[in-house]
């Protein structure tokens, strides 16, 4: 009896230390798990097209910067497979990402979200908006409580508003890293092109 006692008082109890690399309990890393695997990964495509539809819908000159996606009405992209491939490229990259943050290798969650944003700022060569970004947020969130349903309780919302904002957060950090730098070696060039 005493071991049973045991098992589940410290059992619990770990269940409820905050992990210092996360900041999340065992017990809120288990619901995040739960929802993800349970509702997310099974919908990749419908939740980024989700999203990616709510995001143009909120700002327009967003999809001004898809050239496969700028001219065509908002209403054909639900059904357009390219626009589906590139709604399950984002959606491939955040499941990397949550997969990192749930294995708690924050290094490799890190990785991958900085490897976004300067593959992003790449292609912009430099004039990316990192703060667009920002508007991916609720979009996203919103797509998830759509397919989580009655799963999407004030705790389960608490937890993925916080990945979903350091995902986000670390991809504009890297945009504007590599914009600075990128910024730093056209000065840099500009100063020997006129010496």
């Amino acid at each position: 009896m005493g071991g049973v006692v045991s098992y589940l008082f410290f059992n619990n109890s770990r269940e409820n230390i905050v992990d210092p690399k996360t900041g999340l309990t065992l017990k809120q890393m288990k619901l995040m798990k739960q929802t993800w695997d349970e509702f997310a990964r099974p919908n990749f495509i419908g939740i980024g097209v989700n999203a990616m539809l709510r995001l143009f819908a909120a700002h327009p000159e967003i999809k001004n910067i898809f050239p496969d996606f700028k001219d065509i009405p908002q209403c054909e992209l639900t059904n357009n497979k390219k626009f589906h491939a590139h709604c399950q490229m984002i959606m491939s990259t955040v499941n990397n990402a949550v997969d990192a943050f749930l294995a708690n290798d924050i290094e490799l969650f890190t990785a991958i979200l900085i490897m976004t944003g300067e593959r992003h700022a790449k292609r912009a060569m430099g004039k990316l908006n990192s703060r667009y970004f920002e508007y991916v947020k609720h979009p996203l969130l919103d797509a998830l409580r759509q397919y989580m349903k009655s799963k999407w309780t004030d705790q389960v919302s608490g937890l993925w508003t916080n990945a979903v904002t350091m995902m986000i957060d670390v991809i504009i950090s890297s945009i504007d890293d590599y914009n600075n730098k990128f910024k730093c070696h056209d000065e840099n060039q500009e100063q020997q092109t006129s010496q």
